[in-house]
């Protein structure tokens, strides 16, 4: 098994107990793109997109900030209860697994109300890898 590999397993390892809060909790799943360059065009080409449809670009922290509780006093965390501390230290520890491997980390938001979010990093000259999941958004 090559380091890519050893690495997309350690992100299935990582993401395996987690689901991403919104109007419906959904799972996380790992993507890999072999693509050169990562922008707004080339993921509507990568996930062969409309030209029309809606597609923002934000910091992987707006991702993950709300799942950590790294967040101002005020802020919104998404967990609360008895395993709040464990959840927000499972996405710390997925969060620094991708900060370790991954250059240029950035948060996709694909769409309106059903979004499909995407947190993605360039692994090596041609290949982008990250996680994804789906927010609901009404």
């Amino acid at each position: 098994m090559g380091d890519r590999d050893r690495f997309v397993q350690a992100l299935e390892d990582a993401i395996a107990p987690l689901y991403y809060p919104s109007e419906t909790d959904a799972s996380l799943g790992v993507t890999v793109w072999e693509t050169p360059v990562l922008n707004l065009e080339a993921l509507r080409q990568v996930l062969n997109l409309p030209a029309e449809t809606s597609i923002e670009e934000r910091s992987a922290n707006a991702f993950f900030d709300r799942v950590t509780c790294d967040l101002p006093e005020g802020g919104y965390c998404a967990w609360h209860g008895a395993d709040a501390e464990a959840l927000a230290n499972q996405y710390r520890t997925l969060r620094d697994l991708m900060q370790s491997h991954l250059e240029h980390l950035t948060f996709y938001r694909v769409g309106q109300i059903e979004v499909a979010a995407y947190v993605v990093g360039r692994y090596d000259e041609a290949t982008w890898i990250g996680i994804a999941t789906e927010l609901i958004e009404t």
